[in-house]
């Protein structure tokens, strides 16, 4: 049955059903397969977080009581007192470096930390929680809680050094861990936006492009006329439309979900690095130990001086991995772009059978950028293209002022910016490896200690990201390659 001249009303309505169910499907997809792990892994972190502050903590007070031990000091003394005072000096030193706040009792006497709320207030919480972690497992630092604290919410952990009879409970305000998840839920709701929109317009289309069309054919035959078909132009015009759209729509997935996988693998990248810096200091603190008690000329001095330059080719990676999780403090100025560009350009591109050419407008704009992370990311990009052309060869530094339109179909938005763009004129990168050129630990170059991790370029786009800019590649075989960057420009003038 037609229903109004045009389509029948059960091809209508499937298709909306269709659109309608295929929106909740992606939707309830999108949240159990990747919001709800990220959420749990998320969780996970904060837990291993706080159970790796009260293993500090321990840790400290266990230090400390040793030295005591090594000195051969037992029982109540002056010298356990100042002990126990040092012990506490470290904590607190230790819990302003975390953000944390760390209560220490010594039965109803409160040694450090604020008495908020009242002692009254406190003392059962903490009981609670030395409780339900002995309760749980022998290990009591294995128990993480949320509970309120001073009128805000806090994650807590508890533990207790039996040789002084302290009772220690480590807190942490649940709001720094906020930002992450929010940043979740707002990507959710986002791409539930976006279904939406999908579903309205597709129903549009369906009824300005098809059943319009259609009615418009079936009601002219009915009254005997000829159609004004102009089918030909109407359908491809739908066709047309719709490509475009499913297109863009497929390409704003593509960002968005390549863009969780990178801040997923960032979250990853920043606990190894976290955890694996804590490793680095122990380390560290060792071999000091082992050379102070070496005298000068000891045999034993050479190999703890190769295994602390191992510890700092350690701690590099370590420091790239944490600016590729975190991208770093930014300590953002207006600065002069073209001259960092001059001067780096220059300091790397050098050498026997290397040109430089520098194509910079003189009305280039200022822009507000962090010069060392800026030059980092310019080194790097440089020191590739010198690479790429082991021979010699002629690097390009072009750098202009762009005004960006709202349709510009980069990931900005429509203003002033700067156009950087550094080419060389090697082999080029091969279609298969363009676009993994920005993924994590993707290299193409050898592996080993002096050679590529993978993290340059990843660090490179964090980095440009992070200051609301965009970068990307183009490159042709046997052509070259070309890295351009687009940064905000400081309010040209």
């Amino acid at each position: 049955m037609i229903g109004g001249g045009g389509l029948p009303a059960r091809i209508s309505s499937r298709y909306y059903l269709a659109s309608i169910l295929a929106a909740l499907l992606i939707g309830a997809g999108f949240y159990l397969l990747l919001l709800k792990p990220l959420d749990h892994f998320i969780g996970t972190v904060i837990h291993a977080s706080m159970r790796e502050a009260v293993a500090d903590v321990q840790r400290l007070c266990e230090y400390n009581y040793g030295a005591l031990l090594r000195a051969g000091v037992v029982g109540d003394s002056p010298a356990t007192r100042i002990q126990q005072a040092v012990t506490l000096g470290l904590l607190e030193d230790y819990a302003a470096s975390r953000q944390l706040r760390i209560q220490v009792w010594d039965g109803d006497e409160l040694l450090l930390g604020r008495r908020e709320p009242a002692p009254a207030e406190v003392l059962p919480a903490a009981g609670r929680l030395l409780a339900t972690a002995l309760l749980v497992a022998p290990d009591s630092r294995q128990a993480v809680s949320k509970i309120d604290f001073a009128g805000r919410s806090h994650y807590a952990a508890a533990t207790t050094f039996s040789p002084w009879e302290w009772r220690l409970v480590v807190l942490k305000e649940s709001g720094l861990y906020q930002s992450a998840r929010q940043r979740l839920h707002q990507a959710y709701y986002a791409t539930i936006a976006l279904l939406l929109a999908w579903v309205l317009l597709g129903i549009i289309f369906f009824k300005r492009q098809i059943e319009k069309p259609i009615a418009r054919i079936i009601s002219s035959l009915r009254q005997g006329e000829k159609p004004a078909y102009r089918g030909a132009y109407e359908f491809e015009f739908l066709s047309d439309h719709l490509a475009a759209a499913m297109a863009e729509q497929e390409q704003l997935h593509q960002r968005f979900f390549q863009q969780q996988k990178l801040e997923s693998i960032g979250l990853l990248a920043g606990g190894i690095a976290h955890d694996f810096n804590n490793l680095l200091a122990a380390l560290y603190g060792q071999i000091s130990m082992a050379n102070l008690d070496l005298p000068p000329g000891h045999p034993a001095r050479h190999p703890l001086e190769l295994a602390e330059q191992s510890a700092d080719r350690a701690r590099s990676l370590t420091a790239q991995l944490l600016t590729y999780s975190t991208g770093g403090t930014l300590n953002r100025r207006i600065q002069d772009i073209a001259g960092l560009l001059t001067e780096i350009g220059h300091f790397v591109i050098s050498g026997e059978g290397y040109q430089l050419r520098l194509h910079i407008a003189d009305d280039l704009w200022e822009s507000a950028i962090d010069r060392q992370q800026i030059g980092n990311v310019l080194h790097n990009l440089l020191l590739n293209a010198k690479e790429a052309m082991p021979s010699g060869g002629t690097v390009e530094i072009v750098a202009a002022n762009r005004e960006l339109p709202t349709s510009s179909g980069l990931p900005l938005a429509p203003g002033c910016y700067l156009r950087l763009q550094i080419r060389d004129y090697g082999p080029g990168i091969p279609a298969a490896n363009l676009s993994l050129i920005f993924e994590p630990y993707f290299s193409s170059k050898p592996r080993g200690a002096t050679k590529g991790t993978g993290l340059g370029l990843s660090i490179c786009q964090s980095v440009i990201t992070r200051h609301g800019g965009h970068i990307e590649v183009a490159s042709q075989p046997g052509r070259g390659t070309t890295f351009t960057i687009y940064l905000p420009a400081a309010a040209p003038g």
